[in-house]
């Protein structure tokens, strides 16, 4: 069944340019959300330290696709203009989380989206587990190896002489990697052309005086208790950190099938909802139409 969300109260004329994405809910798999993304490569040319809702909501999207499937994965991306789709599913190891990659670019530019799976199997809760001895160092550095062999898969003509503009994301482990990656990813562009929103991301240990070292954007629910682990809380870039009563009551209600009284619980049920992407995707839907009216 699928619900329509109109989260934007635009004039007409403007909704002329958006995407229609499709979000699949993790309570109720039965639902999938057709939701509208104002997509432009001109939001990849602004400042990546600002909050943009149509760049947070086209990661929400994204960070929850690769759970559901490639098929899933793909076609978002597709919507939004990217091609050249790869997906490394070598999930059998410690330190090798899931990750995809596309590309599309114009005259001026390269524009690669990186997205990292969290955790699903039991080598992505080993590498949690790792995460407290090398703080996901291991699995940012795999990730990397990969894009870096991703983009020499890019046509020469496609590459030479214009930047690169990445467009990272990915919620809890893949978060943590998506923030990693917003450093290492300095290599081939500079910071202003990095553009990481994260979900939920556990700590990499970052300290205060390294976080401005990117501009990555950390969203993070108050009653999660994942982002304070493995080790002493710290991110790179900034964490926009919100309370469940910031959220819509109908719009949760509408996404997840529960009520927002379930992340106010006490028992482990809620712990667990309150690291959801269910609620981040509500976060950022509701944070879009405060901005809209």
């Amino acid at each position: 069944m699928i619900l329509i969300l109109l989260v934007s109260l635009l004039p007409l004329q403007a909704k002329q340019n958006k995407s229609t994405l499709i979000y699949d809910s993790v309570h109720d798999k039965e639902k999938e959300f057709e939701i509208n993304v104002d997509w432009s490569l001109d939001h990849l040319k602004k400042d990546p330290s600002v909050y943009n809702d149509e760049l947070a909501k086209a990661a929400a999207i994204l960070a929850r696709s690769i759970y559901v499937s490639n098929e899933r994965l793909e076609s978002n991306l597709k919507i939004l203009g990217y091609s050249k789709f790869e997906i490394h599913e070598e999930n059998d190891k410690v330190s090798k989380p899931v990750c995809a990659f596309a590309h599309q670019g114009d005259n001026n530019a390269n524009y690669f989206v990186i997205i990292v799976r969290g955790t699903k199997s039991y080598f992505d809760a080993a590498t949690d587990v790792y995460a407290v001895s090398d703080s996901f160092s291991g699995a940012s550095e795999y990730v990397f190896g990969e894009v870096e062999n991703y983009i020499k898969t890019i046509e020469p003509g496609d590459s030479n002489n214009k930047k690169n503009v990445f467009f990272v994301t990915g919620h809890s482990l893949g978060g943590a990697v998506a923030n990693a990656l917003s450093l290492l990813l300095e290599k081939y562009t500079s910071e202003e052309n990095i553009f990481t929103y994260t979900f939920e991301a556990p700590s990499l240990n970052v300290p205060v005086e390294k976080k401005g070292e990117t501009r990555a954007l950390n969203l993070i629910n108050a009653n999660d208790i994942i982002p304070t682990l493995p080790a002493p809380e710290g991110r790179y870039g900034s964490d926009v950190r919100y309370d469940p009563s910031f959220l819509d009551p109908t719009l949760y209600i509408q996404v997840s099938s529960r009520s927002l009284d379930d992340l106010y619980s006490t028992d482990m049920a809620a712990t667990s909802y309150n690291h959801f992407m269910d609620q981040s995707m509500c976060y950022v839907l509701t944070r879009a139409n405060e901005t809209d009216i």
